[in-house]
């Protein structure tokens, strides 16, 4: 499957920020945060449109995702499509 071959690609050592439904595939990490709590993860991992973010609501997801593809710290890869990866750019 094109997602789990992308989540087995993942930096071992990345800080990753997750939707819940993807978390047990990247658990074995230091750090780990339930997405949209971002912290200082290197990557964000969520499934588009299948998004999870609660507590957000979906439009507010949306909308953060969309500042996230705006953004020039942040540059977005959606070759796994649905799995969206959002890399952190230093």
């Amino acid at each position: 499957n094109l997602v789990q071959n992308k989540l087995a690609q993942l930096p071992a050592k990345s800080k990753i920020c997750a939707q819940s439904n993807l978390m047990p595939h990247v658990a074995n990490r230091q750090k780990i945060y339930h997405f949209p709590y971002i912290q200082d993860a290197d990557l964000i991992l969520v499934l588009q449109p299948q998004l999870i973010a609660y507590p957000l609501p979906a439009e507010k997801a949306i909308s953060l995702l969309d500042s996230l593809r705006q953004s020039i710290y942040w540059q977005e890869d959606s070759s796994a499509y649905p799995l969206r990866v959002f890399r952190r750019v230093e």
